[in-house]
């Protein structure tokens, strides 16, 4: 990546009521350094890898994986590289070793020997050893039965959990899975050389349901995050969620349900991540009130933080403090010393900013928080976060119309970004 820079600031476009500053206008950003490099159709999302960041840029042409320097931001290895059109909607590692990375697929995937082949316009899921070499994988999804999102866990059994949003009936690793409304999630388990042992499908009867996230289990078990667009069965009886909500719910190893819960009230679900002893934290919008059992009063559009215990049971509903006004999108991070990193993108009186937020894991009390103030332009995604073991909270995403800055001198637009924070 090129154009780092100390301190930066994201430029992009004004909401009615928030000014219209230039880059020098705005406050300076408490980032430790920032990469920044054009993106065009491409995507990164990181991971850690013990005392590493390790980026995955996904392209027109295929997927870089590379270490990042920590004190930088900048590319000084290159772990490993796949060929084909494709971008990483995430990664993570395995217990037992190696890692897991879904996404999506322009074409067909390959490395040496190896070759995923299918349908253009699919997801994938593929593991790979701790050098990056593929080892098995799976396509699920024909052409554009598939949204852009879809998320893959691995534990230490030899099989993955994979999810992702099924716009038409469609094949999951050997299974047949029926379109139930407009848009639906396919989870199911996977094994070497890609066959579904299991798969379900789940949504609402017409609405436009979405994977926010999925976890496996040490036993095996699945646990899957719902982002639902109104009452919806996760194979346990119908769920209340009203317009929309949160959808969770686990399988044992077999497929079969174990339990499952719903939180309404009006928000959407952005991400879900999970702790070593299998808790899941969600990140939503909520338009009003965040009902989990217990009504959570939220200002319109502010981000709020759920965590619910590995046996389904609710713990706490929190708001996000760094989040002072319209949450656009968010993602989370989790580390096992650490704890939580939230991050979400707002505005504020004096403009467009990225919240980077440390929280408490055991209570969602903030720790503290960090922002990057930016004109609106145009899109801005957030693509990913990771917390380095020095506690570096590193986040990414894309700008889309937007320019990154400094100094008043924008770089190009269409910039994929790395940023590290030092909370």
């Amino acid at each position: 990546m090129n154009g780092m820079w100390k301190r930066g600031k994201l430029d992009c476009m004004n909401q009615p009521g928030v000014p219209d500053p230039t880059c020098d206008d705005l406050p300076m950003a408490d980032t430790a350094w920032m990469q920044t490099t054009p993106s065009g159709n491409s995507m990164t999302v990181l991971a850690r890898r013990s005392a590493d960041i390790v980026s995955v840029l996904g392209t027109t042409t295929g997927i870089t994986i590379s270490r990042l320097d920590p004190t930088s931001g900048a590319s000084v290895e290159t772990l490993g590289s796949i060929a084909g059109p494709a971008v990483a909607t995430n990664m993570l590692p395995i217990p037992s070793g190696g890692w897991v990375m879904s996404g999506w697929l322009g074409g067909d995937l390959t490395q040496g020997n190896f070759t995923l082949s299918g349908a253009p316009s699919s997801h994938f899921a593929l593991v790979m050893n701790e050098t990056f070499d593929a080892q098995w994988g799976s396509r699920f999804g024909d052409g554009d039965a598939f949204f852009w999102r879809a998320y893959a866990s691995g534990a230490s059994d030899g099989a993955i959990s994979a999810t992702g949003g099924m716009a038409a009936s469609t094949d999951f690793g050997g299974f047949s899975l029926s379109q139930i409304g407009h848009d639906d999630v396919a989870v199911g388990q996977l094994a070497a050389p890609g066959q579904a042992t299991w798969a379900h499908a789940f949504g609402s009867s017409d609405n436009n349901d979405a994977p926010a996230g999925i976890h496996r289990t040490a036993p095996g078990d699945t646990i899957l995050a719902t982002r639902a667009y109104g009452d919806i069965d996760l194979g346990g009886g119908l769920l209340t969620v009203q317009n929309h909500g949160l959808g969770l719910s686990r399988y044992d190893a077999a497929g079969q349900h174990v339990w499952s819960l719903a939180c309404s009230g009006d928000h959407v679900v952005h991400h879900a991540v999970w702790d070593d002893a299998d808790n899941a934290y969600i990140l939503v919008t909520a338009q009003a009130v965040v009902d989990c059992g217990v009504p959570l009063p939220v200002a319109h559009d502010d981000a709020a933080l759920i965590k619910v215990a590995a046996d389904g049971t609710h713990q706490w509903t929190q708001p996000v403090v760094g989040n002072g006004g319209s949450s656009i999108m968010g993602k989370l991070a989790w580390h096992p010393f650490h704890g939580l990193a939230v991050t979400t993108a707002d505005w504020d009186a004096k403009g467009y900013y990225i919240s980077v937020e440390r929280v408490d894991s055991a209570t969602g009390a903030s720790t503290g928080a960090s922002r990057i103030y930016y004109l609106r332009e145009g899109s801005l995604d957030l693509d990913s976060a990771a917390i380095a073991d020095d506690g570096l909270v590193v986040i990414s995403g894309r700008s889309g119309l937007n320019r990154l800055c400094h100094g008043g001198q924008g770089t190009d637009e269409h910039s994929a970004f790395v940023a590290g924070f030092p909370l």
